[in-house]
């Protein structure tokens, strides 16, 4: 995919920078959109753009009660967004990145940084789309959340799926429950290595006669199969 296949939508009442990146990615060949508020957001985001830029700062809402939003929201919620923001403290950051936040930017723009920013992310995604083959009878469809199991097509919840992909990241190597839920969850404690079995249960239920490439490793977690 080109740039040109991809839609950026830059949220900022701002109109000095809003006009100004709108220019520097629109040269980049991305199709832009431009709004000032929510509201004009909404519209849109039924256009489901590759990445929304957002200035926390709205008129009509908070902006990262907006981003809540969206990532709450199962068909906007793998739209990639970037926090661009006059606040330049590790609170605001780590508040953002929390909620769902892929990347934060501080004003004033650095455009050359910010382009380059925007197409790792794109390069990453191009790769992480990509389906994972385990064997002719085994793939994983990373876009679809589904995996191909000889002839069905068997779906998995966002957690269990990212569980699955995480484990055929890491082929052969062995992987610690604490380490698996912190990687999913982005935290964890001692009562939390029993939720990563329950999923592994349901996963390898799933998998059916492919559940055997899921081990468990006593005392520690789990590996997939080489």
């Amino acid at each position: 995919m080109t740039t040109a296949d991809k839609s950026i939508l830059i949220v900022d009442p701002d109109t000095e920078t809003s006009s100004m990146l709108s220019s520097v990615l629109s040269q980049e060949g991305y199709h832009v959109m431009s709004a000032s508020s929510s509201q004009e957001a909404l519209n849109h985001l039924q256009h489901f753009p590759d990445l929304i830029i957002l200035n926390p700062q709205l008129p009509d809402v908070n902006g990262l009660d907006f981003l809540r939003s969206v990532k709450q929201q199962t068909e906007l919620s793998s739209i990639p967004v970037f926090i661009l923001s006059s606040k330049e403290t590790e609170t605001d950051e780590i508040v953002s990145l929390e909620i769902g936040a892929d990347d934060y930017i501080t004003k004033p723009v650095q455009t050359l940084r910010l382009i380059a920013r925007i197409h790792a992310l794109f390069r990453r995604r191009e790769q992480q789309s990509n389906p994972i083959s385990i064997e002719d009878d085994l793939l994983i469809l990373v876009q679809q959340f589904t995996v191909v199991c000889g002839q069905d097509h068997v779906e998995f919840s966002k957690k269990e799926f990212k569980i699955l992909m995480h484990l055929a990241k890491n082929r052969g190597r062995v992987l610690t429950r604490e380490g698996m839920f912190r990687t999913i969850w982005g935290h964890h404690d001692n009562s939390d290595n029993r939720t990563i079995d329950l999923h592994i249960g349901r996963i390898r239920k799933k998998l059916k006669g492919f559940a055997h490439y899921i081990e468990t490793v006593s005392g520690i977690g789990y590996q997939f199969r080489q």
